[in-house]
């Protein structure tokens, strides 16, 4: 089917996307963690394919590892714009999400006292600290976008949990 979109076939561009759609849509959500975007990364995703199909070259790899792999870096650029979005915004937009909060959490804590608390903090691990935790970054991800390694990530994640929860506490 793929070969036969590469030669601008219609007929198998639409049975490729009713095979394989419901895969790619799982791929997708998967690393947006979010379904809402899903649609849209899919067009984008069976727009590059329709495009790049002349140049698959079963040789290199299966039909539906070439698919996925475009699935995956697309979703991937859109999380990295993302996260380019949020880092170029000023710190004090980190405090100003933290005023919006209704987590759990936020009802038993003063959110004046956790801003303060996060003030405290070395710069890199609270801007660590709200990546993974207000916008749902992975160690590894994390790892990637500080340029660092994941171990040290996840230390910097712990003793910044700690230095808060001990800063809270104090507060109470």
């Amino acid at each position: 089917m793929l070969q036969r979109t590469g030669r601008r076939d219609q007929a198998a561009f639409r049975e490729l996307y009713l095979a394989t759609s419901a895969k790619l849509v799982g791929v997708v959500v998967r690393i947006l963690r979010s379904r809402d975007d899903a649609g849209d990364v899919l067009q984008d995703v069976f727009l590059k394919v329709w495009t790049s199909s002349p140049s698959f070259a079963p040789e290199n790899g299966s039909a539906i590892g070439w698919l996925v792999s475009i699935a995956r870096n697309r979703s991937i650029d859109i999380i990295r714009a993302r996260t380019a979005a949020a880092t170029d915004t000023q710190e004090t937009d980190w405090f100003e999400k933290l005023q919006g909060a209704t987590d759990i959490e936020s009802e038993f804590m003063s959110k004046d006292a956790l801003t303060n608390c996060l003030q405290r903090l070395n710069p890199k691990v609270r801007e660590a600290i709200m990546l993974a935790y207000y916008e749902g970054l992975s160690r590894e991800e994390l790892a990637e976008k500080l340029d660092m390694p994941v171990s040290s990530v996840k230390t910097w994640l712990r003793r910044g949990s700690i230095a808060l929860r001990d800063c809270l506490e104090s507060r109470t």
